[in-house]
């Protein structure tokens, strides 16, 4: 029991972790898509809004750097090379070469105000943003293509994205790697592609490097939690031990008075004979001496193991064996027992506690069943699953599941089940037994006037 409630401890603790740590880091995950498309699309708008281009801003990929009107710098034929140094200029004219120098020195000092940062981005982003543009005129044929400023995409590949874009009727998204948008402008349709591998590649990289870490860290806690909770379980586990001790030395302790009291009752009745006194008293001692039996096989069982060796055995000709001593009484209350038992049904089990088993479910169905009613026993298999049901009419009952009567001294009716002279753990010693054999039981009531208990394996 402390074995199972530990490993329930481990498993809930390590699904709380894992939920809240992967759902962070896909949050994150996220975030950072979500950085990329925004940052995509405001490179898309910033090209747009400049006609479809950031003007000669950093050159094109040809070598050229732009000068003046955006056209590059070039050597005429006939530029004085000469490297002699100029004279030096006298007192009168230095008020017109200190505003010359600081002529040039605006030159190569822009001011603050040119080449301020835009749209969030730094002054350098027009350098490094690869993009092409294609311009589609009112026909839909190719009237503009713009591939300029990027090396990986030619004019041919670059129609090629386009008219899939084109084609496919919308304004924003992703062709491969490439984040586009669409705009109509007085030349037509025009597309803006941006590059966005390192983005899309760094983005990727920081997904699995995430996830990754996270696992690892998953394994670290989970071998700390596996540490800690033997720690917290160990009072647990020292208290349910001595509890166990208790009920198994209790039991034992109960039978030595039981055996007194049940052998002077029946001296009493040999000189006196029997009367009702002694007759109530033999009841009460056969009983309490049920209960301790059943407290004791509980004690056992509780862990999910059986102390008998398994075998395989007959599960077929044992029901049929426990089936028979509950006819006689049952038909004494005018009730009928009806059994579909299929034939070579086995299992891999300790044959003693399945009996015992047996006896519970059928003694409780002869017990709770209503007058000139019938009971059904059927054991079966579907597929891989061995099934068994007993089944019987009751009095008025909760309708639909009833997996408490499993529980511990827990009773449906507590008139009725004193009356019938009931202790209450029957049911859950057979769940033990079952749980025990790697089984399910349950109980269940279709009308909230029969009970239904199966056992699946």
């Amino acid at each position: 029991m402390i074995k199972k409630l530990r490993k329930k401890f481990i498993i809930a603790a390590m699904c709380a972790i894992l939920i809240v740590l992967e759902s962070m880091i896909l949050a994150v995950n996220i975030v950072n898509y979500h950085h990329l498309v925004e940052k995509a699309d405001t490179l898309t708008e910033w090209i747009i809004s400049e006609g479809g281009s950031f003007g000669d801003a950093g050159g094109d990929l040809n070598g050229n750097n732009p000068g003046q009107n955006g056209q590059p710098q070039a050597l005429s034929d006939d530029t004085n090379l000469d490297t002699t140094p100029p004279e030096k200029p006298d007192d009168s004219n230095s008020d017109t070469n200190s505003t010359d120098q600081k002529s040039t020195d605006d030159q190569k000092n822009p001011p603050e105000n040119i080449g301020k940062d835009h749209m969030g981005f730094s002054k350098e982003t027009p350098f490094e943003t690869r993009y092409f543009t294609v311009t589609f005129d009112s026909n839909g044929n190719v009237s503009d293509c713009d591939t300029g400023k990027i090396a990986a995409i030619d004019e041919d590949s670059a129609k090629e994205y386009a008219s899939e874009v084109y084609t496919s009727g919308k304004t924003t998204g992703f062709s491969d790697i490439y984040r586009y948008r669409v705009t109509e402008t007085e030349d037509g349709t025009m597309i803006v592609f941006v590059d966005c591998r390192q983005e899309i590649v760094t983005v990727k990289n920081f997904a699995v490097n995430s996830f990754g870490i996270s696992t690892l860290g998953l394994a670290a806690v989970f071998a700390l939690v596996v540490f800690f909770s033997k720690l917290v379980f160990r009072p647990v586990a020292e208290s349910y031990k001595k509890q166990k001790q208790f009920i198994t030395d209790a039991s034992h302790e109960l039978k030595t008075p039981l055996t007194i009291i049940d052998a002077n009752t029946e001296i009493l009745e040999m000189d006196n004979g029997e009367s009702q006194w002694t007759k109530s008293i033999r009841n009460q001692v056969r009983r309490l001496t049920v209960m301790t039996q059943q407290l004791i096989t509980l004690s056992k069982l509780d862990e999910g193991e059986v102390n008998g060796e398994k075998t395989k055995f007959s599960l077929s000709d044992a029901l049929v064996d426990c089936v028979q001593p509950f006819e006689t009484p049952a038909m004494m209350q005018n009730k009928t027992i009806e059994t579909d038992i299929a034939d070579g049904i086995m299992l891999n089990g300790e044959e003693k506690t399945i009996r015992q088993l047996f006896d519970i479910l059928l003694d409780n169905a002869v017990k709770y069943s209503t007058p000139d009613s019938t009971i059904r026993v059927h054991l079966y298999t579907k597929g891989n699953k061995t099934i068994l049901t007993v089944w019987n009419e009751t009095e008025t009952i909760p309708q639909g599941n009833l997996d408490q009567v499993f529980e511990r001294f827990y009773r449906l009716d507590e008139a009725r089940n004193s009356e019938k002279g009931g202790s209450g753990i029957g049911l859950s010693v057979a769940k033990a037994v079952v749980t025990a054999h790697k089984g399910k039981i349950s109980a269940f009531s279709e009308d909230g006037h029969s009970m239904l208990l199966k056992v699946v394996w």
